[in-house]
């Protein structure tokens, strides 16, 4: 509004002026008049021309703007996508590792208790042979007291 009537101002006083410098020119002072509000007219014409297109280039940035912000939104919302989905598939290979892992540790469970049975058959078929040697040296004493007792007949 004050530019407004700073521009009111300014026409007033150019028609002062310029309807002045007409009647010395030699226009009667209805003539000076009408060309005067021709002039005045032409510049509000000109000026308001000047107000638009200024007004019109603020609601071109204005808009510019707003698409910007929408864009910046679209754009945050396609990175939290992208963050989202980089911290599902970071879950989902953590999980295919402890899975792999848990493979291999039953894996390794399953051969550990497949060599631990082949050492208790090796156990238990080293234990029967002690057992046979034991059987085998109870039976040779008792051989060897036989043989003593018949070497003490026999002399």
């Amino acid at each position: 509004m004050k530019w407004l009537g700073f521009i009111i101002l300014v026409l007033i006083e150019s028609l002062a002026i310029f309807g002045l410098s007409l009647e010395q020119i030699g226009f009667t002072v209805p003539q000076a008049i009408l060309i005067s509000c021709y002039v005045v007219l032409l510049i509000i014409t000109i000026t308001g021309f000047i107000i638009t297109h200024f007004v019109n280039l603020q609601k071109e940035r204005e808009n510019e703007f707003r698409i910007l912000i929408r864009e910046l939104r679209e754009i945050k919302e396609v990175v939290g996508t992208s963050e989202t989905r980089v911290i599902k598939l970071e879950s989902l290979i953590e999980n295919d590792v402890r899975n792999d892992i848990e493979k291999v540790y039953i894996n390794v469970f399953r051969v550990l208790v497949e060599k631990l049975r082949g050492q208790e058959e090796a156990i238990k078929t080293v234990k029967e042979q002690v057992f046979r040697i034991g059987q085998n040296v109870l039976i040779s004493e008792e051989k060897l007291e036989d043989i003593k007792e018949e070497f003490k007949r026999l002399k």
